[in-house]
C-alpha cells in the first residue's frame, strides 16, 4: 500500500504529523512513522524481510595418527595420538575455511622399528574435518650364530638388536655378538643396514691346542760335606707353567733331617718364599738343592781315670793302693771293654743316618782314651814304685 498524507484539519497547507507506515506481511519497516518535509512529495520507506535469530553451529576437525604392527595384520601397537579443532559456523557461515594439524613425534616402541620418523600436519575443513594417518612399525632385527656353512648353530642365543632410545627408526651402532663357549665369532660387533632385517654371524670352533708332555723335577737333600744326596723328593711331573711348589713342600724332609741332627744350609726349592715352576722342556729333569750338615756335637768331656784297684792286674803294683785325693772328680768308674762301645756307637750311627755313609770315630775315641787313662796310670805307679824304692 502507498497511502496519501493525510490533510491537517486545522491547516490545509499541512498534513499529519508521524503518520504511520503500512504494515506489510513479512517485512520490517525502517521506521515506524513518517513526518515528510515537502507534503506535495512522496517519503520512500524502506522494508526489510523479517529473518530467524543467529543460528550458530560447531564442527569439530580431528586428525588420528595410529601406530600398527606392519608384520602382523596392522594390529594396533599402542593407542593412537589423536588432535582435535572446533570450526564454528553462524547462519551456515564457518568462521574458518581450513585448519592444519601439528606434526606429531613417533614414539620408540621396544623391539620395533618405524617406517617414519614424525607423521600427521594434515589438513582439515568444515566439510572434511576428519584426517587420519598410520604409522607401520616392523618387528627389529636379530644378530644370528651360524656355522661356516651358514647354518644357525643349534641352542646359540640370537638377540635382538636394541633400540636407538632418540630415533624410532634406528637401533644403536655396534651391538656385541653373543659369546659362545669353544667359538670365535668372525666379529665383536653388528652395526645392521636394516634393522628389521637378521644378521648372520659366522662362529668357527676354537683350535684345541695340543697337550703338552708332562714336566719333570725333582728336590734332592745334599749333605754339603759329603756331597752326597740324603734324601729325594723323588720324580715331580706336572704342566709346563705349573706351580711345582704346590705339589710338594720340602718341610717334612727337612724336619726329619733336623731332628737327626742335620741343620740346613740353604734351600734353594722353596725356602724364603722361593716359588718355583715347571719349565717346558721335557727333555731335561729339572733339579733343585737342598743342603745341609751335620750340626756340630758338644767337645767329648776328658776322659775320668779309673779307680786302678779296678784294672790293676799284678798285685806287686802300688798304685792298687794310690789315691789321689787332689782329685776331687774320680769316681769308681768301669770302663767298658772295647768291643761293646764299639759296637752300640756304631748301632746308634747305623740307626741315626744310615744313608749318609760318614763313618763315626766317637766309639773309637772314648776307647783310645780309656787306654790312655790306663797307661798313665800304670805310669804313675812304675814312678811311685821307684820312689818307694828310693
Amino acid at each position: 500500500p502507498t497511502p496519501t498524507y493525510p490533510t491537517d484539519p486545522k491547516d490545509p497547507t499541512k498534513v499529519v504529523p508521524d503518520e504511520p507506515v503500512p504494515e506489510i506481511p513479512g517485512m520490517i519497516p525502517s521506521t515506524p512513522t513518517v513526518t515528510p518535509e515537502d507534503p506535495g512529495k512522496d517519503t520512500p520507506i524502506p522494508y526489510n524481510p523479517v529473518t530467524d535469530p543467529d543460528k550458530i553451529t560447531t564442527v569439530e576437525g580431528k586428525q588420528i595418527v595410529h601406530f600398527v604392527d606392519g608384520d602382523n595384520g596392522n594390529n594396533p601397537l599402542r593407542d593412537p595420538n589423536t588432535q582435535t579443532h572446533e570450526f564454528k559456523i553462524t547462519n551456515g557461515v564457518p568462521d574458518e575455511s581450513s585448519h592444519t594439524f601439528t606434526l606429531v613425534d613417533v614414539p620408540v616402541i621396544p623391539g620395533y622399528i618405524a617406517e617414519v620418523k614424525s607423521a600427521g600436519g594434515k589438513t582439515v575443513t568444515p566439510d572434511t574435518p576428519l584426517a587420519e594417518v598410520t604409522v607401520v612399525y616392523h618387528k627389529i632385527g636379530k644378530i644370528v650364530p651360524v656355522d661356516p656353512n651358514g647354518n644357525p648353530i643349534p641352542n646359540a642365543p640370537t638377540p635382538s638388536y636394541t633400540n636407538d632410545p632418540t630415533d624410532p627408526t634406528k637401533v644403536v651402532p655396534n651391538e656385541p655378538v653373543p659369546a659362545i663357549t669353544g667359538k670365535t665369532p668372525d666379529k665383536t660387533s653388528v652395526t645392521p643396514t636394516d634393522p628389521t632385517k637378521d644378521t648372520p654371524v659366522v662362529y668357527k670352533d676354537n683350535e684345541v691346542p695340543a697337550t703338552p708332555n708332562p714336566q719333570k723335577a725333582v728336590v734332592n737333600f745334599v749333605d754339603v760335606n759329603t756331597g752326597k744326596i740324603i734324601k729325594t723328593s723323588g720324580i715331580l711331573s706336572g704342566r709346563p707353567g705349573e706351580d711345582i711348589n704346590k705339589l710338594y713342600s720340602s718341610s717334612e724332609i727337612i724336619k726329619q733331617l733336623e731332628d737327626a741332627g742335620y741343620e740346613v744350609v740353604y734351600n734353594a726349592f722353596d725356602g724364603d718364599g722361593v716359588t718355583k715352576y715347571f719349565d717346558d722342556d721335557d727333555n731335561t729333569t729339572q733339579q733343585f738343592t737342598v743342603a745341609l750338615k751335620l750340626k756340630e756335637k758338644a767337645k767329648t768331656p776328658d776322659p775320668i781315670v779309673p779307680d786302678p784297684e779296678t784294672p790293676a792286674k799284678d798285685p806287686e803294683t802300688p798304685a792298687e793302693k794310690v789315691t789321689r785325693p787332689e782329685q776331687p772328680v774320680k769316681q769308681t768308674v768301669n770302663v767298658p771293654t772295647p768291643q761293646k762301645p764299639v759296637e752300640k756307637k756304631t748301632a746308634d750311627k747305623k740307626e741315626v743316618l744310615p744313608q749318609t755313609g760318614a763313618d763315626n770315630n766317637e766309639a773309637a775315641t772314648i776307647l783310645g782314651a780309656a787306654a790312655a787313662a790306663i797307661g798313665m796310670t800304670s805310669l804313675i805307679g812304675a814312678k811311685r814304685r821307684k820312689k818307694d824304692d828310693k
